[in-house]
């Protein structure tokens, strides 16, 4: 019997039992247990906490702020991706699970120079999100309510 402070590797069975169970499809499939995904550290360019909640903050900038709010900044020449910023959004979810919040309360906004044709494309094309401009080279986009901003 396993000493009760022994912890239990559960990977490698649950590994082996989805293989087993997929095993008709082997030639077609790749199975990669605990994969790595970054080299480095995952580190978002700059994390702004609002410390209090009722403030209204009245800068193009900060419009949309709730209390956590995650900033990507992209160097003049460089240009924002649509897997730039699905990265970014990855970030979010990430902190949000750590930090236990609602993904809700958290903003995401990318500074860029150029304006994000090849992103603002994508997400007109997805239809549960909307896009608006409420401002030259600023773009609110919303999933449902919630609104993300691409500046």
């Amino acid at each position: 019997m396993p000493d009760s402070t022994e912890k239990i590797q559960w990977h490698p069975a649950f590994y082996d039992a989805i293989k087993a169970e997929l095993d008709d499809y082997s030639p077609y499939l790749s199975f990669i247990p605990e994969r790595q995904l970054t080299s480095e550290p995952l580190r978002m360019d700059l994390l702004i906490i609002k410390k209090l909640s009722d403030i209204k903050i009245e800068k193009n900038i900060g419009r949309i702020f709730q209390r956590d709010n995650i900033m990507e900044y992209k160097s003049p020449g460089d240009f924002l991706t649509v897997d730039g910023y699905n990265k970014v959004f990855g970030y979010a979810y990430l902190y949000a699970c750590l930090e236990k919040l609602d993904i809700r309360e958290i903003t995401v906004t990318y500074v860029v120079s150029a304006r994000p044709d090849s992103v603002l494309y994508y997400l007109g094309q997805r239809t549960e999100i909307s896009v608006e401009q409420p401002a030259d080279g600023i773009y609110y986009t919303s999933l449902g309510h919630k609104f993300h901003k691409l500046a």
